[in-house]
């Protein structure tokens, strides 16, 4: 085996400072020659900060001020081309957006300050539009409607009900007054086929304005006197005349009121069902009276001169001064009686049948 040749160069050539500065390989190596058929690129092209790519198009590359030492060119003989510093982008970013949303905030700033103007009022105060409501949804039966049969179809018609009043109609008043004085006077309720009253005996009545006004016939004689009352009228009787008996039978019908001002010796009064309370003033003066109703009810009785006995359904007072009031039971909106004595006064019984 031979030993390496080696190869001396002369110091002072251009070959010896190119290899010397490691532009060339030492010892220098023999060229390979291309593959036929290959050709591989250029990685200058893909380089990033090439020349080329950073400057316009048309625009001369960087200039050297003066020719590189020793020739090292790409190819030895021609100057190194200067690389170019690639431009700075968005360097005065921070405060271009800065600027931008100073400038936003001032002129919100000025929008919301400034005053309404006319325009304005008249912008906001325009009704909201109305959105019409949705169409009743059609729906379309699926199944197939039967077909119209040849016969018509039978018409049912009703007869209309009359709707029932939500309140009762109010009663009818009526009055009854005895003008001049009678023997005996006997008054009842009762249905009359829709007469308003009759009378019998020596007596005659005249029926003007929904009240009954009864006299003795100058020559009628001294029988009893008997007065019917329609009960489909709410009474109210005044005895203005004095009579030896009053006799009031009210049991069949209402009554809402009764003055005795005449004097009489007896006096008998039948109540019914009541309502309400019924006042009975006495101011003639009576011997014998006697109230009877249907139940025992609350009853107060005042009285103004005095009393021999008065009897609240079986309890006896004996005798009572004036101004005295008894009482059975408390008074208020139900049924009851309040009995008023104000003339002279023998002996009161109220009782229950």
């Amino acid at each position: 085996m031979c030993p390496e040749e080696t190869r001396v160069e002369p110091v002072g050539s251009e070959e010896a400072r190119l290899r010397i500065a490691r532009y060339l390989e030492s010892p220098p190596q023999p060229a390979t020659p291309p593959r036929p058929g290959i050709q591989l690129p250029d990685i200058a092209d893909y380089w990033p900060d090439a020349p080329h790519r950073q400057r316009a198009p048309g625009r001369p590359g960087p200039v050297p001020s003066g020719p590189m030492p020793h020739g090292s060119g790409p190819h030895g003989s021609e100057p190194l081309p200067m690389r170019e510093q690639p431009a700075r982008r968005w360097r005065h970013r921070p405060v271009v957006v800065t600027g931008v949303l100073a400038l936003a905030v001032i002129g919100g700033s000025v929008v919301l300050a400034r005053p309404l103007t006319d325009a304005d009022v008249r912008r906001e105060s325009r009704p909201l539009p109305v959105v019409p409501a949705e169409s009743a949804q059609v729906v379309i039966p699926l199944e197939p409607s039967p077909a119209p049969s040849g016969s018509p179809s039978p018409v049912f018609t009703t007869t209309p009900v009359k709707a029932s009043p939500t309140t009762a109609p109010a009663p009818v008043q009526g009055g009854f007054e005895l003008v001049t004085g009678v023997t005996d006077l006997v008054v009842r309720t009762a249905d009359l086929d829709g007469d308003e009253f009759r009378v019998s005996g020596p007596g005659a009545g005249t029926f003007s304005g929904g009240v009954l006004r009864l006299s003795a016939k100058p020559d009628g004689g001294t029988g009893p006197v008997e007065v019917r009352l329609s009960d489909a009228r709410v009474w109210q009787l005044r005895i203005g005349a004095g009579t030896r008996s009053v006799t009031l039978d009210l049991g069949g019908g209402t009554v809402s009121r009764i003055d005795l001002d005449g004097g009489a010796e007896r006096i008998d009064i039948t109540l019914g069902r009541l309502t309400r309370t019924v006042p009975i003033r006495m101011a003639g003066g009576v011997s014998t009276w006697r109230i009877r109703t249907a139940t025992k009810i609350p009853a107060r009785v005042q009285v103004g001169n005095g009393a021999g006995d008065v009897v609240l359904y079986g309890k006896h007072s004996g005798g009572t001064g004036a101004g005295t009031t008894l009482r059975s039971g408390d008074l208020d909106d139900a049924p009851g009686l309040d009995v008023t004595a104000a003339g002279g006064l023998g002996t009161l019984e109220i009782t229950a049948n």
